[in-house]
């Protein structure tokens, strides 16, 4: 048969329906008669003739009258008529298989297609041309009639709910449903072509089972999926068919939903694949209209049509949510959002979807939308909140729950929905402020709702709205709305957790009422402040947080937070405005750069706004501006006086109100002293001149507060508070001695050391009585008490109260003895409070010994100690303090103090243990540098200064500080003597001398007198200084230790030298930076000793450590310095590049130079050569440089004459990173570290036209840093990538950069990341940062990466492999320890790559592949080279699968010739190169191959399917397939044959099913070649391959008979040649298939012509000795041949068969027992084929020596060889040829044994090949010699054999019976005589004997029957035997099997009838 025809018949037509087809009707004439006709009566009939003549035609003939049906149809004025056409039409498309391959019916009705987009008459590609395209292509007003029917059609449905009140289809009007429904009953419909229904679908009879309705919309459907159809005249029909819900037909939904998921789903490319956001493509306007219906209440009645369906509005929606045009379509849109939300038949779903609806609107209106649309969304969503609080109202009354929706109660909400309200209407008020802006009540109804809702999710999504609502109303909020709002806020915030009713109060409300306080109102708004203050101690963290954000400006943006982020989207150069980006979108210019020039000309529109706003209003000052102090104090005054404030608030208070006063002051430019006197104390505002005092009454509270924390505040407030007014509040306080003594013992650290402050602040207000009176107080209570050697063993002493005794008692005395020294003798107390002092320096406590020493210090500075002086006790060893004699003295003196002190400073020194905070050393060396001081003697100097210089070898950083400041004071001072000494001591014999550690602390030492020794007077002003002549040997000896490999001995040195040249003059300053240029380029030396320095508490901060880079550091520092012409300018920068922990530090932070604002002014003329260098430091790593450099810059960069901050211009963009691309390349980690931090800073904002030139360079040295050894230089190396990979995405879109830029772009990009420098780099980083990057900027492209599409997809294939984890690798050999197969561990490795971002790139450039037919080819000439030469599964997998989906994607997008010329071009190479690559050890590579080969078959050249076929054929037969005449072939094997494997046969069966499931037409064409194979295939053994062919026959054939009697010559053919081929596996398969084909064909005359080539190879097979595998199947076909073909067999054929047979019986040869038998089952089946011949002499001669062999019962041991029975002994006995042939089973020995299933099958065949009737009378002698041999054979078996054996013999037994001649009355006497019937009777009684087995039973009874059927002649040999044996079946009436008891009834009624 025809394809066409095939393709063209109905399924039924398959099942074999001869039924002749209808004369054809004369569809052409019709039509001209309803063409020409003007009466309406002949147009109806001709159409109805011509409905019914359709379905008779050829689909290609059908196609060519369809274009002159519907010409003109649209101006047919009837609509009955015009229906009737457009039905027609319909019912014609089911007809045609849309599943067909490329070019058939796409092209037969391309008349469809809509008219070129060009000018009429002419098109642009026909070259100016004329084109007639009348008759080609509908006209506009045809087609749009024609899809308008479709949509009908789809949307038609006949169970729907309101059927049965009369209403139309949803979608339909009443008239347009009653003509479908008439329509549908009487047209008659196309068949679907049976090629669309697999075999099991035609034989459940599934097609015929599809309506007519279900049938048509298969047709419509088919029509929309196949691309004619513009893509926006399509979507409507295909959600129609997804929003099926249900039916006859499934497929319908299914197929629809598909082709949406493969398009994008819902998504913004579905959009605008579909047009939905393009106003002059109807796929909007038709979405809407299908949802509502017809809205317009002129249209009739019976016309309008109703709207959609829930399920299909659903699918519908979600659609309208990616169209603008939709959204901007006001009317519907309000209406759509509404029937969403109170229609009567809405659900929980489409409601969520109506919201979602609306809020894209929202997102997508026009300024005039908003306006038109908001007011009205605003009140439906109000509504609908007011019915939801309606009905909680009821449940909380106890009423039953709303469970239907009535009118009167409105529908019920769902949680959910509820949510999305408010969220969506808090989105409207901030589109529309006025909405809302005018009242306060929407606000409180929000916040009270917001504590009313239980439901969390509702409770979220209030919160939500409420944010929005705030943006509202601080846009358009009058000052009363605003102010109603805070009294609201701060009501709240008062109730804080309590709400209405005593309700608690959620946190997330009280967090909403701190975030409207913050956003609503600025930051100097005291009620908003209060409100974080009173809710800063909510048990809610986030609460707490923000709170906390409240109350510091700089964390959180107040009032204007969107404003301000909208103003930086806008800015950004990166992302434009969402409203400009609309505006270009919509502009539908056909240049792109036209597009880009708009984008830009804006963007410098915006720039010149924000310009011209910056001058009008200028930066503001950095102080920032605090609440008014006043106004804030007398707030939270008032409140506390009203209801007493927690203490955590009130401290929060207390705080934040210092905050304010301090800021306040600032913003006048003036200290709070001053503007407290200014402002506050003398104004005439009673609020502002009683805040201080209001500020001491919240003071004292806090102090009256258990809370010690709360009391610390109060104590650092009050002190705050008293130096800010001490005339008013000194003298007050001075006086509260109690009061003050009891903070000092009682309270907290803090609070101690804030009362001592303050102590020392009012000290000077007390008078001398008082003062001493306080003090003797202290000393005697606290202090005297507390100092005894037996109280200070005591580790229950009071430490805390002590160290408060010991700090007011030493401010105290201090002062006393300050006022006392001029004149009058000190008090006793004086004089007994240092002798405690003395005393405590032994306490235990750190903290007592500190405090102490601090005293000590506070009363060396005055004066002497009032101690006496005492005595100096020498020692041998002097020079070692350790080893000074203690003085136990009842009566301590100055030098026992001393020695104390400096034992105290030296034990601790040489410890490397931890210190603890109270750091005693540090204040021990200070205090006797204080003593030192007040003494003037020379000994007394000289003894703390070689005191001091012992601690040389401390490790602790901080205490050389300390040293250092206590050797100016050893000195005198600046001006001191001694000083001069000092200096020299360091500079000769410590700084560079001794261990490095040694140097270390004598370096800190030296900067330490510089810097305290040089005082506040410059050199050339104090001649007398010690600094001034030795200011050469400082230098030296400081940029000497500038060389040190230690980090602290250089920044000392550094900030050594810093300190020099400050203080020095011109000349000085002159050489120094000499010396310091020589210095760094003679490099540092190295220092073979070396310890280690801690830093602070335990530190080891790495001072000690070793850092190479620091000098390089300094060395570009002065390289910078001199570069821009300022050498002088290093020492700036060295203080700036210090950055050891040390200098964090209190003792460190004073050597700050502060010079950032001097070293600008001296930069800024050489701003143009520093800025490169500059812009790497300021990204340094270290923090402290860092934060310099960046102030420094910041400086530089700020104008100084309108203080505006500029930004780095575009014209320092290539030197800057000129610069940072060489510093990437440097030695120094830091160099690297920053320069790779500060270039990924510089590409923010950068243009297009000035990266991309540099844009490989920068992504070559990023390569560098990844790899590179050092951690943090790779972290910064991935944040470099990172912001590379995200600027090179954004050069790579058109829709934010230029398309040429775009094109250069990706020529730099994707050659450098594709190939050896990027993905397959070595380094596993860098492959990673390629492929990221590679993925974005493909998917970022689109359709312009076309030009490297190539290079692409080779590259992304092979990294497949490359990048794949070494572990899958590894499984790969090792998958039997993992208990998988080695093809599911590749399919795992499959589905790894399958989800990895190659994947997604490859997605990227199949897109672009396929919508561009010029790059096809050489893809296609890539992916060839990677399937014939690359390596790796996942690299072969992924172009397989690459060019299957290539196919796919081109065929769906294909529009012209040109496609399908690319496609078959390419496909010819692919397919030559898949089908060689079949033979891959892999078996997911070849089912990969074989898929990709079947599609690429769809598209390819008949001459490469050809090669593909004979490829096939080859793999599964190796045969070479040879052409025969014109049609046939011949299969020829070669003569260097080798079998195929399961492997080859298997990809074999794989590649025939792909090409049969996806290109069956081409298929087809190769069906003589296929199908024979495929047949054959049938029956190979292996289940997978079986199974692959199997859909193959299948897919081609309508049934297996039908297939093969179609091509049974080819099968035969191909099995005869197979049979003679050297394979003995082929020679199976095709006896077998052979035996099949013979069994199914049968009487087929195609057959019977084959016979005589059938017969010849089965008989000389059987004839032939030579013995192959399985050889045991050539019976089967033998036994079929004759069962089923016999009669047709010749003559000596059928001899030949009957004497071939009993040879292999008596000698099975190396076949054995499984041979015999079947030889025995053979000979049986001849024998009842061929009645006419006597065989059973010859068989019984090869029977017999079986049935003489002795039985055994174990059957289970025995074989047709030697029994295992037999020993070795008896074999040993047999003769040698005797035991062979037993071994082999080439004879039969008398001893051997016969198993009991040959026995069997022996005796079955012994009575099959009994004599029958036919053969009479030339078998008559042999039933008279042969009758008693057979009936004694049958008896013997019939005891002790087996079941099977005794029921084998019963049936030989009735055979026997049936046909032995009896009759006794013709001229031969019967062959079965009286003693023969004995035996006869006998072997039946045994039978029907035997209790055990039924079947033997049943046996039994069947031979008693037959014997019954031979009538009286049988009955008289038998004589009484024959009445015994009756009796005996009547016995078996009771047995126990029912079948035996039936069957014995039975014959015993037969026998009483008769």
């Amino acid at each position: 048969s025809s394809s066409s025809s095939s393709s063209s018949s109905s399924p039924s037509a398959s099942k074999g329906n001869t039924t002749p087809s209808p004369s054809l009707l004369p569809v052409g004439a019709l039509l001209d008669v309803f063409a020409n006709s003007s009466s309406i009566l002949t147009k109806t009939f001709s159409l109805v003739y011509i409905a019914k003549g359709f379905p008779m035609l050829e689909v290609a003939e059908r196609a060519s009258y369809l274009p002159r049906l519907l010409q003109g149809v649209s101006n047919i004025k009837r609509a009955a008529l015009r229906a009737q056409v457009l039905h027609t039409f319909a019912s014609v498309l089911p007809g045609f298989d849309w599943r067909n391959e490329l070019g058939s019916a796409t092209d037969q009705l391309s008349f469809l297609k809509p008219l070129p987009s060009s000018s009429h008459p002419k098109d642009s590609k026909t070259k100016g041309e004329a084109v007639d395209t009348t008759a080609t292509h509908l006209s506009r007003p045809d087609r749009e009639c024609v899809v308008l029917y479709i949509l009908d059609l789809m949307l038609f449905s006949k169970n729907f709910v309101g059927s049965s009140k009369g209403l139309p289809s949803p979608g339909l009007s009443p008239e347009g449903h009653k003509q479908l429904s008439d329509l549908i009953k009487s047209t008659p419909v196309c068949p679907l072509p049976s090629a669309i229904f697999n075999e099991a679908q035609l034989a459940s009879s599934a097609a015929s089972k599809l309506s007519k309705l279900a049938t048509l919309k298969r047709g419509a459907l088919g029509l929309t999926l196949s691309g004619i159809l513009p893509a926006s005249e399509a979507l409507p029909l295909i959600l129609a068919a997804a929003g099926t819900s249900g039916g006859a037909d499934s497929y319908l939904r299914g197929d629809a939903e598909s082709y949406l998921r493969r398009m994008g789903g819902v998504s913004s490319v579905a959009a605008t694949f579909f047009g939905l956001d393009k106003e002059e493509l109807p796929a909007s306007k038709t979405l809407l209209r299908m949802f509502l219906g017809d809205v317009n209440e002129k249209i009739p009645e019976k016309q309008r049509r109703r709207g959609a369906h829930l399920g299909l509005r659903t699918v519908l929606i979600r659609y309208l949510c990616q169209s603008k045009v939709a959204a901007n379509s006001i009317k519907e849109t309000v209406k759509v959002v509404f029937e969403c939300l109170f229609s009567p038949g809405s659900n929980d779903k489409l409601r969520q979807e109506g919201l979602q609806y609306l809020k894209w609107s929202l997102k997508s209106l026009r300024p005039t939308g908003i306006a038109r649309a908001c007011p009205v969304f605003f009140k439906g969503l109000l509504k609908l909140i007011q019915i939801h609080k309606q009905q909680r109202k009821k449940l909380a009354a106890g009423g039953n729950k709303p469970a239907q929706e009535n009118k009167k109660a409105g529908p019920t909400f769902t949680p959910i929905v509820v949510a999305s309200t408010y969220a969506v209407l808090g989105e409207i008020c901030a589109k529309m402020p006025k909405l809302c802006s005018s009242s306060h009540m929407l606000f409180e109804l929000f916040v009270k709702d917001l504590d009313a809702e239980s439901s969390e999710i509702i409770s979220s999504h209030v919160y939500e709205g409420l944010l929005s609502l705030v943006t509202a109303y601080s846009r358009g909020a009058k000052k009363v709305v605003l102010n109603a709002i805070k009294i609201f806020l701060l009501k709240k915030a008062k109730d804080g957790i309590v709400g209405e009713g005593g309700k608690e109060r959620s946190g997330r409300s009280r967090l909403a009422i701190v975030e409207c306080s913050n956003r609503l109102f600025p930051f100097i708004d005291v009620d908003a402040r209060f409100i974080c203050l009173t809710l800063s101690d909510d048990p809610t963290l986030k609460v707490r947080r923000a709170c906390e954000e409240g109350l510091k400006p700089l964390s959180y943006t107040f009032t204007s937070k969107e404003k301000a982020e909208g103003t930086k989207a806008e800015r950004s150069e990166s992302v434009p405005h969402p409203e400009k980006k609309r505006k270009l979108e919509d502009n539908n210019t056909n240049s792109a750069d036209a597009k880009v020039d708009m984008k830009t000309e804006e963007a410098g529109k915006v720039k010149e706004d924000e310009e011209k706003e910056e001058e009008d209003n200028p930066a503001p000052s950095t102080v920032v501006q605090y609440p008014d102090f006043s106004r804030m104090t007398a707030l939270v005054h008032r409140q506390h006086n009203e209801s007493s404030l927690r203490d955590s608030v009130l401290r929060k208070s207390l705080n934040f109100l210092t905050l304010c006063l301090t800021f306040n002051a600032r913003e006048k430019s003036l200290q709070p002293k001053v503007f407290a006197s200014q402002f506050l104390l003398v104004s005439g505002d009673s609020e502002r001149n009683t805040s201080l005092f209001k500020f001491q009454s919240l003071v004292e509270h806090a102090f009256a507060s258990r809370d010690k924390v709360v009391v610390s505040e109060a104590a650092r407030s009050l002190l705050g508070l008293v130096r800010w007014a001490p005339e008013q509040f000194s003298k007050q306080y001075s006086e509260r001695k109690d009061w003050l003594k009891s903070n000092l013992v009682e309270g907290s650290k803090d609070t101690r050391e804030s009362i001592g402050s303050l102590l020392d602040v009012i000290k000077a207000h007390m008078d001398l009585e008082g003062l001493l009176s306080l003090l003797d107080d202290l000393v005697k209570t606290e202090v005297e008490p507390r100092a005894s050697k037996d109280r200070m063993k005591d580790l229950s002493t009071d430490t805390n109260a002590l160290c408060g005794g010991i700090l007011g008692a030493g401010i105290l005395a201090a002062e006393y003895i300050s006022r006392v020294q001029k004149g009058g003798n000190l008090a006793d107390v004086a004089s007994a409070f240092c002798q405690h002092l003395s005393n405590l320096l032994s306490h235990g406590a750190p903290s007592v010994v500190s405090s102490s020493c601090k005293a000590l210090q506070r009363l060396g500075r005055e004066a002497l100690l009032p101690l006496p002086e005492g005595t100096w006790q020498q020692s041998p060893d002097e020079k070692d303090v350790k080893k000074l004699v203690k003085e136990i003295d009842e009566h301590p003196t100055r030098c026992s103090v001393f020695r104390k002190l400096l034992d105290l400073a030296s034990s601790a020194a040489t410890k490397d243990g931890e210190r603890g905070e109270a750091r005693v050393p540090e204040e021990a060396v200070r205090a006797i540098g204080k003593i030192v001081r007040g003494d003037e003697r020379k000994e007394w100097r000289q003894r703390g200064f070689n005191g001091l210089l012992g601690l040389r070898n401390s490790s602790f950083e901080e205490l050389h500080f300390a040293v250092g400041e206590a050797l100016v004071d050893v000195a005198g001072g600046p001006k001191g003597e001694g000083l001069g000494y000092i200096v020299d001591k360091l500079l000769l014999s410590y700084v560079n001398q001794g261990s490095a550690v040694q140097r270390a602390s004598a370096c800190t030492w030296l900067l330490c007198v510089v810097k305290y020794g040089a005082g506040n007077l410059k050199l050339e002003q104090t001649e007398s200084n010690a600094i001034r002549g030795r200011a050469q040997k400082i230098q030296k000896a400081f940029s000497i230790a500038l060389t040190e490999s230690r980090q602290l001995t250089q920044e000392c040195a550094s900030k050594g030298l810093a300190v020099l040249y400050e203080i020095g003059d011109e000349k000085m300053k002159g050489e120094l930076v000499e010396d310091l240029t020589r210095v760094f380029k003679a490099g540092t030396r190295k220092v073979n000793k070396d310890t280690e320095i801690k830093v602070g508490v335990g530190a080891n901060s790495g001072g000690g450590a070793t850092d190479s880079g620091k000098m390089a550091t300094y060395s570009e520092l002065c390289t910078m310095a001199s570069d821009i012409g300022q050498p002088n300018l290093v020492y700036e920068f060295l203080d700036l590049a210090a950055h050891h922990s040390v200098w964090n530090s209190k003792s460190g932070a004073a050597f700050s130079l502060g010079s950032i604002l001097k070293a600008s002014e001296r930069l800024r003329p050489s701003l143009e050569s520093l800025i490169p260098k500059l812009f790497r430091y300021k990204h340094d790593p270290d923090p402290k440089i860092r934060a310099s450099m960046e102030e420094l810059w910041n400086n530089l960069m700020t104008d100084s004459k309108t203080g505006r901050k500029r930004h780095l211009e575009p014209k320092h963009f290539r030197a800057v990173l000129k610069e940072l691309l060489s510093s990437m390349g440097k030695s120094q980690w830091r160099v690297r570290q920053s320069a790779a931090t500060a270039t990924a800073s510089l590409m923010s904002g950068v243009k297009s036209e000035q990266i991309i030139p540099e844009l490989e360079a920068i992504w070559r040295a990023m390569f560098r840093l990844i790899d590179d050894r050092k951690d943090t230089v790779r972290n910064e190396g991935f944040m470099l990538a990172r912001t590379l990979s995200n600027l090179s995405e954004r050069l790579s879109n058109p829709t934010y950069t230029r398309k040429t830029h775009v094109r250069d772009a990706l020529k730099v990009l994707i050659p450098m990341l594709a190939g050896a420098d990027g993905m397959t780099h070595k380094v596993k980083e860098v492959q990673g940062v390629s492929v990221g990057a590679l993925v974005r900027i493909i998917k970022a492209a689109g359709s312009l990466v076309a030009p490297h599409l190539p290079l692409l997809v080779t590259a992304l294939l092979s990294a497949m492999s490359t990048l794949e984890p070494q572990a899958f690798s590894y499984m790969q050999f090792h998958a039997s320890s993992v208990d998988m197969t080695e093809e599911q561990l590749e399919k795992l490795r499959i589905q790894a790559v399958a989800q990895s971002p190659l994947q997604e790139a490859l997605d990227t450039c199949l897109d672009a592949v396929s919508s561009d037919p010029d790059v096809i080819p050489a893809v296609s000439f890539g992916l060839k080279g990677l399937v014939r030469q690359g390596l790796g599964l996942s690299t072969l997998t992924g172009a397989a699968r690459f060019a299957a989906r290539l196919i796919v994607q081109a065929r769906l997008n294909a529009s012209g010739p040109e496609m399908k010329e690319k496609l078959q071009q390419a496909s010819g190479e692919l397919l030559r190169a898949f089908t060689k690559g079949l033979q891959d050890p892999s078996a997911t590579v070849r089912k990969e191959y074989a898929r990709t080969i079947g599609q690429l078959c769809a598209v390819g050249k008949p001459k490469d399917v050809l090669f593909v076929t004979r490829s096939v054929v080859r793999l599964y037969t190796n045969a070479e397939l040879k052409k025969k005449g014109d049609e046939d072939y011949e299969f020829e094997f070669p003569q260097n044959f080798t079998e195929s494997s399961q492997r080859s046969r298997l990809s074999a069966g794989e590649v025939c099913k792909h090409m049969t499931t996806k290109a069956l037409e081409m298929a087809k064409r190769f069906h003589k070649e296929l199908l024979p194979v495929a047949f054959v295939a049938l029956h190979d053994p292996d289940v997978e391959t079986k199974e692959a062919w199997e859909v193959c026959w299948n897919d081609c054939t309508y049934g297996t008979k039908n297939g093969l009697d179609m091509y049974i010559e080819e099968v035969v053919a191909l099995c005869v040649a197979m049979f003679k081929s050297p394979s003995y596996f082929l020679k199976k398969m095709s006896v077998t298939t052979l035996d099949h084909a013979v069994t199914l064909a049968k009487e087929n005359p195609r057959l019977l012509s084959k016979l005589d080539m059938i017969s010849k190879l089965v008989v000389g097979a059987l004839e032939s000795t030579k013995h192959w595998n399985n050889k045991k199947i050539l019976f089967s076909l033998a036994g079929s041949l004759a069962k089923y073909c016999g009669k047709n067999l010749p003559k000596d054929v059928r001899v030949k068969l009957v004497t071939a047979i009993p040879k292999h019986i008596s000698n099975p040869g190396r076949g054995g027992r499984e041979h015999r038998i079947e030889a025995l089952k053979c000979a049986g089946t001849i024998a009842l084929a061929f009645p006419e011949y006597d065989c059973f002499k010859l068989v019984q001669e090869s029977v017999e020596p079986l049935l003489r062999d002795p039985m055994v019962k174990d059957s289970s041991k025995h074989s047709a060889g030697l029994s295992s029975s037999k020993t070795e002994a008896d074999a040993k006995k047999m003769g040698t040829k005797e035991a062979a042939a037993v071994r082999t089973g080439s004879g039969i020995s008398e001893n051997s044994t016969t198993s009991p299933i040959v026995r069997a099958a022996a005796m079955r065949c012994l009575g099959q090949c009994w004599p029958k009737r036919e053969s009479l009378p030339d078998s008559y002698r042999t039933m008279c010699e042969s009758t008693s041999w057979i009936l004694k054979e049958i008896l013997k078996h019939q005891k002790g054999y087996n079941w099977n054996v005794k029921a084998a013999a019963l049936e030989s037994l009735r055979l026997v019976v049936s046909t032995i001649y009896i009759d006794s009355s013709g001229v031969r006497p019967p062959a079965l005589s009286n003693q023969d019937g004995n035996l006869v009777v006998q072997a039946a009684m045994e039978g029907l004997d035997d209790e055990k087995h039924a079947t033997v039973r049943t046996k039994a009874l069947e031979a008693v029957a037959e014997i019954g059927k031979r009538g009286a002649s049988m009955k008289s040999l038998l004589g009484v035997e024959w009445e015994r044996l009756l009796g005996k079946v009547s016995s078996l009436l009771t047995d126990k099997i029912p079948n035996v008891m039936s069957l014995a009834d039975r014959i015993l009624k037969e026998h009483f009838k008769k």
